[in-house]
């Protein structure tokens, strides 16, 4: 099958993301853009375990999308944790965010 698009297309370029990270799949190169943070340090085993416990206890619904405040026990536990550490916060589903455009779009808003 043939595709025929706009004459325009001819002078798009290649996306410069695409390039970051061709880059940072070459072994020689250490990149400190496009998210390519050195693969031995991640922790494999301890993930494994942990997606095996939530797959167990969740199935196919912890592997949806979710509303983008969040899920609220996570939300709970977070400001918990965060009250222990001597962070005041709360689980206020308004200020919550699922994902970095959410949370950048309030970081803006709120500077």
């Amino acid at each position: 099958m043939t595709f025929q698009f706009a004459s325009r297309m001819q002078h798009v370029g290649p996306s410069a993301i695409r390039e970051l990270l061709r880059l940072g799949a070459d072994p020689d190169v250490i990149s400190f853009g496009g998210g390519y943070p050195d693969a031995s340090l991640f922790p494999t085993d301890a993930l494994s375990r942990l997606f095996g416990d939530v797959l167990a206890a969740q199935g196919a619904t912890a592997l949806q999308y979710i509303v983008s405040n969040g899920i609220a026990p996570l939300r709970a536990q977070i400001a918990e944790r965060a009250w222990r550490d001597g962070i005041a916060c709360d689980a206020d589903p308004e200020r919550g965010a699922a994902g970095a455009g959410p949370g950048g779009e309030d970081d803006a808003r709120s500077g």
